[in-house]
């Protein structure tokens, strides 16, 4: 299978990039169905979809040029840290950035999610997760 699905004049669009787009889509309609169990409006949901993407990609960029400064970006040009085309982002900064989206966009819409009980009875889920995964 080819990389590059197609051309939009320079842009290349591959299919890791419709793939992400696609999945990210599926699992904004697919919170803001769930939203619903918790009395949140689904418009709510789709309002923070461009808050979650900007800081995901903000997120994975700033940790991967902090964790790579003195190979990758130490004595070059300092526009060089914003050349996200160029590669280099890391998928934990990405949860980090979006997650302290959500927090900023809750607080700036006064967004309930439970409580902190409920908050911290998702996040203990995560650990779990993350436990899973460093065995």
């Amino acid at each position: 299978m080819h990389k590059i699905a197609f051309y939009i004049g320079p842009v290349v669009v591959t299919w890791f990039g419709i793939f992400v787009a696609s999945g990210f889509m599926a699992g904004l309609w697919t919170a803001s169905r769930r939203a619903l169990r918790l009395r949140i409006p689904p418009d709510t949901i789709m309002d923070l979809g461009p808050w979650l993407l900007l800081g995901a990609i903000a997120g994975a960029r700033a940790w991967f040029v902090v964790s790579y400064w003195d190979e990758e970006f130490a004595g070059r040009p300092i526009h060089e840290i914003f050349m996200v085309q160029n590669g280099g982002i890391v998928y934990y900064g990405g949860l980090v950035g979006a997650s302290l989206a959500c927090i900023i966009f809750a607080r700036l819409k006064k967004c309930r999610c439970g409580g902190w009980p409920t908050c911290w009875r998702r996040a203990s889920r995560w650990g779990v997760f993350w436990g899973a995964g460093a065995a």
